[in-house]
């Protein structure tokens, strides 16, 4: 078999030479962690070069994500995000503060008010929905900043879950292209093809 240059056992340190991070799965501490760790490595490599986030995630914490949207505003890099398959909820809102977002043509998006799980005491209440109430306006506004769209009209319409794909998120201003499939090498598939053949 012909050697190359792949290690499996160091994709991360692999797409880290690439200048990309990946966001899947749940954003949780654990990700928020590895993510701003790599954003921070990255921007002291070279503070002129693009990086770029490829986000497939349904979202998860929103403190958690929080500290990735204040990492990617800090560092000087521009930073490109590449939504494939799923990018909701504090995802999307991960991918609006990229300085360029791009949606594969399968992509889905999703929107919606900030979920609480809040019980209790009604003091203790009280003070969770106020809290929540001011996380909420402030993910609200991050849309607003980059969909050009109103606080007010955006909280109308994601008072549920507001799903989109690459299309509408183009029209909606959630991205800023859509990315199209790359030509494959017809040539190397041809020898493939007659290789087999051969067998």
């Amino acid at each position: 078999m012909e050697e190359t240059k792949l290690n499996v056992w160091n994709i991360e340190e692999q797409l880290l030479q690439s200048r990309i991070i990946k966001i899947d799965g749940e954003i949780n501490t654990a990700m928020a962690q590895r993510v701003t760790s790599y954003l921070d490595v990255l921007a002291n490599d070279d503070p002129n070069a693009v990086i770029k986030l490829e986000i497939c995630s349904g979202g998860g914490s929103v403190l958690d994500g929080f500290a990735i949207v204040d990492k990617i505003r800090e560092i000087p890099n521009p930073v490109v995000a590449f939504n494939t398959g799923l990018c909701a909820s504090m995802a999307t809102i991960i991918s609006s503060v990229c300085d360029y977002a791009y949606g594969s043509e399968n992509a889905q998006f999703m929107i919606h008010e900030l979920a609480s799980g809040v019980e209790g005491k009604f003091r203790v209440l009280k003070n969770s929905v106020e809290f929540d109430e001011k996380l909420n306006k402030r993910l609200f506004a991050i849309l607003s900043r980059k969909t050009g769209k109103t606080e007010e009209e955006l909280m109308n319409i994601a008072t549920y879950d507001f799903w989109m794909n690459s299309e509408e998120a183009l029209a909606f201003g959630l991205i800023d292209a859509i990315r199209k499939p790359v030509k494959k090498n017809t040539k190397v598939l041809d020898d493939f093809i007659k290789e087999l053949d051969k067998e």
